[in-house]
């Protein structure tokens, strides 16, 4: 890489594969990160950075320059000036441009379903700017009067829970921290706006008496026959793996190893800049039975439950509104309205979500490790990563299996099952298959 007139500039590659420039500015040495695996890509970018650098060091030479030549040589005066100066002369970054410059510098390591979701924020911001300020507004004319104006209008909206309310204020404040150097902000306009506290809609965990009401409903059978067995099957593997709704619907009998009772796969929120991460799941006895028993048909999908995979697939919603049926049926409360305001929107605080609480639950009553738990149901946070990464799959089972004398959902006919199973014999497997359909 050239020297620039301020040192020497360098890039090199960490570990994960992402480039960084490590450069000299006012005799102290720098690095930032380029925001790309392509050293192409890396080298364009840095150039375009020292350039700048470069000009920022020319500009605050003329401003010092300027400042002695009137008698001023407070230093923080002369600074202060700097900023101001260098703002103005930065080129403007229109707001309907922030977007792309957005996902130009965090594309790589959001999601999709994250992208789609802080878009939706950006997107109404930009809106009441444009209705508010006009759309030809470049985001450092944005002042700290705009974002509480801002903040104000999303709180009139009585459909807008506190928990959205704050993912607007944080992306709007995420948005003005990444960009403020290509758009010359000194001041984040949204760093002064606090965020809301009110009540919290988290999924509860469920008692044994209310995943009995849920096995009975299941037993009776739902609207859409063909989803009857599915069910099942679905609510079986959320309680005794902790999988969320997106890994359950979408696992794959390629992901499920009967012989070594074990479950492997990336869950899909773990998902972060291209890099996989894995977690193993013991399969203990109750759901090794009814995996196999979804597992013995004439033609064996790629998914272990084929018809919700396919419903998942045209509208990740579907499953868990067929979910909340089934809860709602057994008699359970799924939502309510903060402080009992009818025109609020109500807080889902018993879901899908719920089977993955009580896993944790019940593990943690059995007395399950900590750690086992968390390398079970794959913890995104790196230091608590690091603290189980110790655990393997035996130690896994034997703490996970205390929870199978719980039995929740598997009742006194699936231990006739288990052992109609295992007297299967070559002489007797069309009356023992009978039996285990009666059963069913």
């Amino acid at each position: 890489m050239k020297k620039n007139k301020n040192g020497e500039g360098t890039i090199y590659k960490i570990k994960s594969g992402v480039y960084y420039l490590q450069y000299t500015d006012n005799g102290k040495r720098r690095k930032k990160s380029l925001k790309t695996t392509k050293k192409e890509s890396a080298e364009k970018t840095a150039r375009e950075l020292l350039k700048e650098i470069d000009r920022v060091v020319d500009i605050a030479d003329v401003v010092r320059t300027s400042a002695m030549d009137k008698g001023i040589t407070d230093k923080e005066t002369i600074g202060e000036l700097n900023k101001i100066v260098d703002r103005t002369s930065r080129k403007n970054v229109s707001i309907k441009d922030v977007w792309e410059k957005y996902k130009a510098h965090t594309g790589h390591s959001s999601s999709e379903a994250t992208l789609k979701e802080c878009k939706r924020y950006w997107s109404r911001f930009i809106r009441w700017v444009s209705y508010k300020l006009g759309k030809n507004i470049n985001m450092h004319e944005i002042t700290i009067d705009d974002a509480q104006k801002f903040a104000q209008y999303l709180q009139k909206d009585k459909g807008m829970g506190s928990s959205t309310y704050n993912k607007y204020i944080r992306f709007c404040r995420l948005c003005f921290k990444i960009l403020a150097y290509d758009a010359g902000i000194t001041v984040n306009p949204f760093e002064y706006i606090a965020t809301r506290h009110g009540p919290k809609g988290g999924k509860r965990e469920l008692t044994v008496s209310e995943l009995k009401a849920i096995s009975e409903v299941i037993d009776k059978g739902i609207e859409k026959k063909a989803y009857s067995r599915e069910i099942k099957t679905l609510f079986q593997v959320g309680i005794f793996t902790g999988l969320r709704l997106k890994d359950a619907c979408l696992l794959k009998w390629g992901q499920v190893n009967l012989d070594r009772k074990v479950i492997s796969l990336p869950p899909a929120k773990l998902q972060r800049g291209g890099q996989e991460k894995w977690i193993h799941v013991p399969i203990i006895p109750s759901l090794h039975l009814e995996l196999m028993i979804a597992a013995d048909k004439e033609e064996l999908s790629e998914y272990v439950l084929p018809s919700l995979a396919a419903s998942y697939h045209v509208h990740r919603s579907t499953p868990q509104k067929l979910c909340t049926k089934i809860f709602q049926a057994a008699g359970i409360v799924t939502s309510i309205k903060p402080n009992n305001n009818e025109k609020a929107r109500a807080i889902t605080i018993v879901g899908f979500h719920s089977l993955r609480h009580t896993f944790v639950s019940e593990c943690a009553k059995a007395g399950v490790p900590l750690a086992v738990v968390q390398s079970v149901v794959g913890h995104g946070s790196p230091a608590m990563t690091r603290h189980y990464t110790h655990i393997d799959i035996d130690s896994a089972r034997k703490g996970i299996e205390q929870i199978d004398t719980v039995k929740p959902v598997i009742e006194d006919k699936q231990e006739k099952i288990k052992a109609l199973v295992e007297s299967l014999t070559s002489n007797n497997l069309e009356k023992v298959k009978a039996q285990i359909l009666e059963l069913l």
